[in-house]
């Protein structure tokens, strides 16, 4: 295939799923760096988000990415509530 140099900017996860890139990406900080670089939003829906990988993904993260945690009723996929994550939160 060709390279469009084509890079998501905004990511739309579960809990679950951040979770576990975060665990991944802590293990692997150059290639948290890299799969990153363009990533300026990361929207974190559908449960809590652990304070144990949040402490992780400080150490991860760019300054240029924001990480909202929203929830709203699952059976639709809505988020209703939104809340920026930073890590005076933790």
């Amino acid at each position: 295939s060709e390279d469009y140099d084509i890079y998501p900017t905004v990511l739309h996860l579960t809990a679950a799923h951040w979770h576990t890139l975060v665990a991944e990406w802590h293990k692997q900080p150059q290639v948290a760096a890299q799969r990153l670089q363009h990533v300026r939003l990361i929207n974190v829906t559908g449960d809590a988000l652990s304070a144990q990988k949040l402490k992780l993904w400080d150490e991860v993260r760019p300054a240029h990415t924001r990480l909202i945690n929203t929830y709203g009723p699952t059976e639709a996929t809505v988020s209703c509530t939104a809340a920026y994550v930073s890590h005076d939160a933790v």
